[in-house]
């Protein structure tokens, strides 16, 4: 649980905060780093599970493994949009967000 928060989460929210800090709060940076962040995410979150699953089954760290089987590319396609759209909301709530700061700040 606390991999998968830190992976779909914090990395595009960490991706975000280095690309306002580069470029400012420009819409189609923010959505893009948010969207690329929560991809990098998806793909740290897999490698990470590949490592424990082989832990495991190697007998390192106990626990059990459950296969689920393989899904097929439309299937592979739509989870990658599916992320992709989940990251672009994280990044509207954050410019959303930034937004009314800005105008609390100027009011």
């Amino acid at each position: 649980m606390k991999a998968a928060l830190i992976s779909f989460v914090l990395l595009p929210l960490l991706l975000l905060a280095l690309t306002s800090i580069a470029v400012g709060f420009q819409t189609l940076y923010a959505l893009a780093a948010s969207v690329v962040g929560e991809l990098l995410g998806l793909f740290l979150y897999a490698t990470y599970k590949q490592v424990k699953v082989v832990s495991i089954l190697s007998g390192k760290a106990s626990g059990s493994v459950m296969y689920v089987g393989t899904a097929a590319p439309r299937n592979i396609v739509k989870g990658l949009l599916e992320l992709a759209a989940f990251g672009m909301l994280i990044g509207l709530f954050v410019l959303v967000g930034h937004r009314a700061y800005t105008r609390a700040r100027s009011a």
